[in-house]
């Protein structure tokens, strides 16, 4: 065999660095390079896609932020206004309860003063009636005329007395 051969060592050195160098060559100028840009590019998306990720991110907090801020807004206004709705209500509706109270206790002031005012009536026809009534019978019983003033001070005397006991 020729490779086990010392006498070719010397050569096959020379071939093994030349080859060497050159894989070496070629490995540090060309393959390496490409690699590292690649590599680069790779490195460079990635981070690039990173920040625009964080920004979105940080968009997004943005927006949640305003989101919750308007929604806390928006129920301090619809809460604002449910009350302004609940008070204007409560005033109308104690407003129409006075004017209606007001009109019940006026009517109710009027039905009493036309009661107490048949009241009189009744009672001064009534007497009128039993001043009439005494006047007719005596009339019929005695065939005199009775007087009219001595009714009225007996009738007035009977119910004087009826109002003391």
């Amino acid at each position: 065999m020729p490779q086990l051969d010392y006498i070719f060592f010397p050569t096959q050195l020379f071939w093994l660095v030349i080859t060497f160098t050159f894989l070496l060559l070629m490995i540090n100028f060309v393959i390496v390079p490409l690699a590292e840009k690649l590599f680069s590019k790779r490195n460079d998306h990635i981070s690039s896609y990173i920040k625009k990720a964080e920004q979105t991110n940080i968009q997004i907090q943005k927006i949640n932020e305003e989101v919750s801020r308007i929604a806390r807004m928006s129920e301090l206004e619809a809460e604002e206004i449910i009350n302004q709705a609940k008070k204007s209500t409560e005033e109308i509706y104690n407003q129409r309860l006075m004017k209606h109270s007001q009109k019940i206790d006026q009517k109710v002031t009027d039905c009493i003063a036309e009661i107490e005012k048949m009241t009189i009536n009744f009672q001064n026809s009534y007497k009128e009636q039993v001043i009439k009534y005494s006047q007719d019978l005596i009339k019929k019983l005695t065939n005199h005329e009775a007087n009219i003033d001595q009714l009225h001070k007996y009738y007035n005397k009977l119910n004087n007395n009826k109002t003391i006991n």
